[in-house]
């Protein structure tokens, strides 16, 4: 039979884990994608437990345990502050490590995430790196003319795939604040925990002011702090502000303005802490409206015979390529979330398991039917994440008089109130649908290996 033939744009963590998972399911695949590089920068993320399970099941529990070495389960979590360091609101319980009854969230620095996804790739992965800025619209168009069944667009949320193939896939917008990213991995300096009250060190939290900034760390761990005698405890952190973000030049000591002047000193200390080569460019913060989500997933573009796109058709008779999008190509999510990379991988598995069955024989109105069952098992579970983001936005960027009073409010509820409300807002962040009732992830299953996957 003749091979299905995957095109995969992007060079993130997204299309990695697509490529890696959709050889998995028989395809045959090339990455296009911008030249692969030394990272400028080295930021963590954060993935929680439906991606973990995901990346278990397709990638195995080597990769899995080798990705949990690399990082930090962050077990403690200590909820929301003022900027002072009062706890205004928290679970009643820490978090899990890997797939245990408690919900599980893994650190680790980008740069080992994406080490392990690519190890992962076979060899029905072939790498076509290009120089520049990437993939442009005109090499999309006269993909259509190759032999390719599907291109899946990995490619963030400014995707290329999306504008030039998916013309009215829903466009994310500004959130009016942009994000600081950073990993502290040096010593923190003499006296950075000497004043009280205290935001809480190796636990995770985040701080909210009344100017409409946040704060927030998360305790992970780094080649850097591992190697360091005696060994040191990392903290990834973010920081939000209203309006543009800085000029290049200009990061550290913006946020470091912001941390001092709103925040208790830990939260300046970490910024102190933080090497260049850690430090992320901030970023305007952008989201899909939930509202916006359907459509984003499954699109097919077919080129017209004669047309623009060409008819030269996906080498089975077919008038084109199916188009996919995952991760921020298909919905942007809040940065805050820190469920972004997680939902990439999630996509992914989704993905590789709704058209594993799919052979070239079975035509395109099959596999249009199959990126129709892909859109519509994630669209639930990312509306939800979208919607459960607006809340602590909400709350998180508001300044003066209303910032007073939710911080009042907060602190006079009752812990078990508060506490409980947390931990709603969790679950209902990791269900695979809203009112699911559950937090636990059950990751759609790859083919035996050895077994003939549609081809």
């Amino acid at each position: 039979m003749a091979p299905k033939r995957a095109l995969v744009v992007g060079s993130g963590l997204g299309a990695l884990a697509s490529a890696a998972m959709l050889e998995r399911a028989g395809w045959q695949v090339v990455v296009r994608a911008q030249e692969y590089a030394a990272l400028a920068f080295d930021d963590a993320l954060g993935i929680w437990s439906p991606a973990l399970a995901a990346l278990r099941a397709w990638l195995g529990a080597s990769r899995c345990d080798a990705l949990a070495s690399a990082g930090r389960f962050v077990g403690a979590v200590d909820g929301y502050h003022d900027g002072r360091g009062r706890q205004l609101c928290g679970p009643a319980t820490d978090l899990g490590e890997g797939t245990g009854e408690r919900p599980a969230l893994l650190f680790l620095p980008r740069s080992a995430l994406l080490r392990e996804l690519r190890g992962a790739c076979g060899a029905g992965v072939r790498f076509d790196a290009r120089a520049g800025s990437g993939v442009t619209a005109a090499e999309l168009r006269s993909e259509l003319e190759g032999s390719w069944h599907m291109i899946v667009g990995a490619d963030g949320s400014d995707s290329t795939v999306r504008s030039t193939l998916v013309p009215r896939g829903a466009v994310p917008t500004a959130l009016g604040f942009h994000v600081y990213r950073g990993v502290a991995t040096a010593p923190l300096a003499a006296g950075a925990d000497a004043s009280e009250p205290l935001l809480p060190r190796g636990r995770s939290f985040q701080a909210w002011s009344t100017s409409a900034t946040r704060f927030a760390a998360v305790p992970t761990t780094s080649p850097a702090c591992a190697a360091h005698a005696p060994p040191l405890d990392a903290a990834a952190w973010f920081a939000t502000s209203r309006g543009p973000p800085p000029a290049a030049g200009d990061v550290r000591a913006a946020v470091r303005a912001l941390a001092a002047a709103h925040f208790a000193p830990y939260a300046a200390a970490l910024v102190d802490a933080t090497q260049d080569a850690h430090l992320a460019p901030p970023i305007a913060a952008r989201a899909h409206s939930p509202g916006l989500l359907r459509g984003a997933h499954g699109r097919i573009a077919r080129a017209a015979p004669g047309g623009a796109g060409g008819g030269g058709g996906g080498g089975d008779g077919s008038d084109g390529a199916a188009v996919a999008l995952v991760g921020d190509a298909a919905w942007t999510l809040d940065p805050i979330l820190a469920q972004g990379g997680g939902v990439a991988i999630e996509d992914a598995a989704e993905l590789a398991a709704c058209t594993a069955a799919w052979a070239p024989a079975h035509g395109a109105g099959a596999l249009d039917a199959a990126l129709r069952a892909y859109e519509a098992a994630r669209r639930p579970r990312l509306r939800a994440l979208a919607a459960i983001s607006l809340l602590p936005d909400a709350l998180g960027q508001m300044a003066g008089l209303p910032a007073s009073l939710r911080d009042g409010l907060l602190a006079a509820l009752p812990r078990t109130l508060s506490s409980a409300a947390f931990e709603v807002a969790m679950h209902a962040s990791l269900a695979p649908a809203p009112l699911a009732g559950r937090w636990r992830y059950d990751p759609p299953q790859p083919p035996p290996r050895g077994a003939p996957a549609g081809r």
